[in-house]
């Protein structure tokens, strides 16, 4: 019961249909980070979790496959001609100055029937009139690019996708358990930030896409 509470508070993975779960063998996550690789272990168990960071983890769990690399430079070159079931890129285009062009690139490494899924901070959040708790784009020094949803939803059409979300993160659950999250969050950063109230602000744009068989 609590690791079904736990899945359908983690975006990244509540919102994929159980026979989508089920069908995932590998999965790609761009800007991944040792915790994710936990996640992936604990939500989509027997698969092959590749990660992509320039920070290495202190520890890599066994059987994850983590390539150290600088997207602003080498992009996702190191995995040319692979395919994966499902890619994630959540709040990593962000940090990138090639944020827009590696969107073309992560799109090709998902295979036919493949999942995609983004997410990054709207372009609404720069106007959020608080400033310093976490809900306005330039909180974080190292935001450097900025997305239009539009833009992204039109591109992926174009590279095949069939687009099944698309639009303001919204998780109920995280909005109900919102003032509770709040207190963890204050325990874990050691301050004051709003990070659990991004559902309820629509802080962060999502997009959830599948690739269109191509055969």
């Amino acid at each position: 019961m609590l690791m079904q509470v736990k899945r359908l508070l983690n975006s990244r993975y509540n919102w994929l249909p159980p026979t989508a779960r089920a069908s995932i063998r590998t999965v790609l996550d761009i800007g991944g980070t040792e915790i994710d690789c936990q996640l992936a272990a604990r939500y989509l168990p027997g698969c092959h979790y590749t990660a992509v960071n320039i920070i290495k983890p202190v520890a890599t769990p066994p059987g994850v496959e983590f390539l150290q690399t600088d997207l602003d430079r080498e992009g996702l070159s190191a995995l040319q001609g692979r395919r994966f079931d499902y890619v994630i890129c959540s709040h990593t285009i962000e940090h990138l100055v090639r944020g827009k062009e590696l969107l073309t690139e992560m799109g090709d490494l998902v295979g036919d029937g493949g999942h995609l899924y983004l997410e990054w901070p709207s372009e609404r959040s720069q106007r959020f009139p608080l400033l310093g708790v976490g809900l306005n784009f330039h909180d974080d020094p190292t935001h450097v690019t900025s997305l239009c949803l539009q833009d992204v939803v039109t591109l992926l059409r174009e590279r095949g996708f069939c687009i099944l979300s698309a639009g303001p993160r919204r998780n109920r659950l995280r909005q109900l358990l919102a003032p509770l999250l709040l207190v963890r969050s204050w325990i874990k950063h050691g301050h004051f930030v709003l990070y659990d109230f991004w559902d309820w602000t629509g802080y962060a744009d999502h997009v959830c896409a599948k690739r269109l068989d191509q055969g």
